[in-house]
């Protein structure tokens, strides 16, 4: 997963730079592909706000939090956020791919009774 981080108004430490591609590093097990994470931390008098966008394999996730005591707790709401879209995407594809391969078995040929 390639990662960028953008710090507006606040110096980016090596340690939230680190927590940062750790936390959004761990949802790399839903893609089977190359991802980029493009994540913006902001400060605005005492609100701390984490934006992250996931481009790659067919998906774009948008994903937002803001939290007024601390960066770190921001970042893991949006980390969470996004771990819920990832799987309700994957419940998603499930369901498709189940149409799908009843679809196929109507062209087929092979007939379906319905009870």
């Amino acid at each position: 997963m390639d990662i960028q981080i953008h710090a507006k108004q606040m110096d980016l430490t090596e340690a939230l730079r680190s927590y940062v591609e750790d936390k959004f590093g761990k949802t790399n097990k839903f893609f089977n592909r190359n991802v980029t994470a493009e994540v913006h931390l902001n400060v605005e008098g005492h609100s701390h706000s984490v934006h992250a966008e996931l481009r790659g394999a067919g998906k774009n996730l948008n994903s937002q939090a803001e939290d007024p005591v601390s960066m770190y707790k921001a970042i893991d709401m949006c980390v969470d956020k996004v771990e819920k879209q990832l799987r309700r995407g994957k419940h998603d594809r499930r369901q498709d791919t189940g149409k799908f391969e009843m679809r196929t078995n109507l062209n087929l040929g092979v007939e379906v009774e319905e009870a």
